[in-house]
């Protein structure tokens, strides 16, 4: 029997089946050269660098490879050289030494499809910035990922040279080392760039880095920016709320940089903005005025984080009038008295995300069941929450009864057989189901199972 086959996997299997997400280690390798094989146009593979020795370039129109503990680069930029490669996410290995990371930047010329690259490790220095610089004008790179990797203000100076020149449209600079004068170079480059979502979050910069980021902000293509945990507070950042009426600004993350005096300055430059998409932490006690001054804004959807979640929804319940909201996030810590007091002002909400609040078990999960009937919600986010069999056995009679087409369950601590008993009740409705990073979780089992749903669209299985 082929492998595949093993898997519960075929070539006719869910037409509208795009996204194909599995930990395969070296001995799977004959899964992948099965799956090149097939009439598949969108392959995603996770592996390492000792499994891909035995990929042959494949067939299929576009491959996704997520290459783990890379400590020998030569082993697979045969495979990169196919063509077909669109997005490439590299974990590289602590001993691998730097040259060889500027040698996989500049094999990036020789693939012409690749599209997004995320690249992870401890130390970026000015040598991998002048390899990007070499490379990005010669790409078709729109998605750029550098999280985490030590970047500086250095790097940032040369990045600034190669994104003039480039296609990048989404840059990550999550978590780096970024200061006051590399934000300032990059705000006097934003504007000639194709930057269209920024992430800033977790760097050294502070009020000084954001007000020059904001004036680089008016005459640029930026729709999205974050910038949580910033070093900003307490001091006001006037400056940035008065010019965001007239940024290209649809989504903000501001978390964690607000305080009072800040609050009101948001409230009073909202409803002339153009966001639609709000992070935000915000004392309860400001919380209805802002719930009124979201309805006269274009927001309609919003993270929300408070310093006591039960309130915050207690207060939501209070002013449901002005919730217009199509998306809702709440930040973690809701109790099922809050819960109660949630569903109730969420009538007109269609997408639910209560992911990490791990306050939610077993008890709390009957009182989603309960209410979940009463509402439009269309998706709903659960990952990361610490309810077990008897929870999911709840929510899926709560389900039975709604209109919900989208599930998330990442991280579930429930049993494969639950697992499976939960996909026999629900799966005839639902159209998506991701519960990657089960705990324990039998995928092939459930893979087979899910076989018997035409419904379902789209599973998502993972541990990586």
């Amino acid at each position: 029997m082929l492998l595949l086959a093993k898997l519960g996997i075929t070539e006719n299997f869910w037409p509208e089946f795009k996204f194909i997400r599995k930990e395969y280690s070296a001995t799977d390798a004959g899964v992948f050269a099965e799956l090149q094989h097939s009439s598949w146009k969108f392959i995603k593979f996770t592996t390492d660098s000792t499994a891909i020795t035995m990929i042959q370039p494949p067939k299929t129109k576009e491959l996704n490879l997520v290459i783990r503990r890379i400590s020998d680069l030569n082993k697979f930029l045969s495979v990169l050289d196919s063509n077909i490669v669109t997005e490439l996410r590299t974990d590289f290995d602590s001993s691998i030494a730097p040259k060889n990371i500027s040698v996989l930047i500049q094999h990036f010329n020789k693939m012409s499809r690749l599209q997004t690259v995320q690249i992870h490790a401890k130390l970026l220095d000015s040598s991998h910035a002048l390899a990007l610089q070499n490379t990005l004008a010669l790409t078709n790179i729109s998605v750029l990922d550098l999280k985490t990797c030590g970047i500086d203000d250095e790097f940032i100076a040369i990045l600034c040279n190669a994104l003039l020149h480039s296609r990048v449209q989404v840059l990550d600079l999550y978590s780096n080392r970024i200061g006051n004068d590399g934000v300032q170079r990059l705000a006097q480059v934003l504007s000639s760039t194709n930057i269209k979502q920024l992430v800033l979050s977790y760097n050294r910069f502070n009020i000084h880095g954001l007000q020059q980021l904001s004036s680089g902000l008016i005459n640029s293509k930026v729709t999205s920016l974050k910038i949580p945990s910033v070093r900003i507070d307490p001091e006001p950042i006037q400056e940035f709320f008065d010019n965001i009426h007239l940024m290209n600004l649809e989504a903000l993350e501001l978390y964690r940089n607000i305080g009072v005096e800040n609050t009101q300055m948001l409230l009073n430059s909202m409803t002339r903005s153009n966001l639609k998409k709000l992070e935000i932490e915000i004392l309860t006690e400001y919380l209805p005025a802002f719930l009124k001054t979201v309805y006269h804004s274009k927001v309609t959807d919003l993270h929300l984080i408070s310093n006591d979640p039960d309130e915050c929804c207690r207060i939501l319940a209070e002013n449901k009038e002005y919730m217009k909201l199509d998306k809702l996030r709440i930040g973690k810590g809701v109790t099922a008295k809050g819960l109660k007091d949630l569903f109730s002002a969420i009538k007109l909400v269609k997408e639910l995300d209560l992911q990490e609040n791990f306050k939610i078990g077993d008890k709390e999960m009957e009182i989603i069941s309960k209410y979940l009937p009463k509402t439009n919600l269309q998706k709903l986010v659960l990952s990361g929450c610490s309810f077990k069999d008897d929870g999911l056995a709840s929510l899926m009679n709560g389900l039975q009864k709604s209109s919900l087409q989208y599930l998330e369950l990442r991280y579930m601590k429930a049993s494969t057989e639950a697992v499976v008993s939960f996909m026999k009740g629900v799966c005839d409705s639902l159209k998506v189901l991701d519960i990657s990073y089960g705990n324990m979780l039998d995928f092939a089992r459930i893979r087979a199972e899910s076989m018997r749903y035409p419904r379902l669209k789209v599973i998502k299985l993972s541990n990586w």
